[in-house]
C-alpha cells in the first residue's frame, strides 16, 4: 500500500476514493518549525470515507483553524486499519519532532477552548 500522489483541494472531487483511510496535509513551499526539527507536515487525519472526510476537513476544519486551503497539499492512503495507522503516524511524528503536527495541535486547542466555553 502506498499513499496517493500529493494533490490540492481543488482536484479533490475527482480524485479521492470513497473507501476509508488515512490522509496527510503538508504546507506548500516551506517547512514548519517544531521543537525538535522542521517538517512540511501540517496535519494527519483519517476517515471512513476519504472523499467525504477530506471535504469535511476542507469545509469545517480549515475555516475553524483559519487556514487557507491554497497553502496545503494533501494525499491519502486507502486502508482498513486507518485508526491504527493514524495513531502510528502521530506517535512517530511526536517522537521525531517533539509535538503533534501544527494542524492537529491547533485543532486540539480550538476544541479545548470550545469545551471551556460550553461548561
Amino acid at each position: 500500500m502506498r499513499f496517493s500522489d500529493w494533490t490540492t483541494f481543488d482536484k479533490l472531487r475527482s480524485d479521492a476514493p470513497t473507501e476509508g483511510g488515512l490522509f496527510q496535509l503538508k504546507v506548500k513551499g516551506g517547512l514548519l518549525t517544531y521543537p525538535d526539527g522542521k517538517s512540511a507536515m501540517f496535519y494527519y487525519g483519517f476517515a471512513g470515507n476519504l472523499n467525504q472526510g477530506l471535504q469535511n476537513f476542507r469545509q469545517k476544519i480549515l475555516p475553524l483553524l483559519e487556514v487557507n486551503e491554497e497553502m496545503l497539499y494533501l494525499r491519502w492512503l486507502a486502508t482498513e486499519d486507518r485508526e491504527a495507522r493514524f495513531q502510528n503516524h502521530l506517535n512517530s511524528f511526536h517522537s521525531q519532532f517533539g509535538t503533534l503536527p501544527l494542524g492537529n495541535e491547533m485543532l486540539l486547542q480550538k476544541q479545548s477552548q470550545q469545551e471551556k466555553r460550553d461548561s
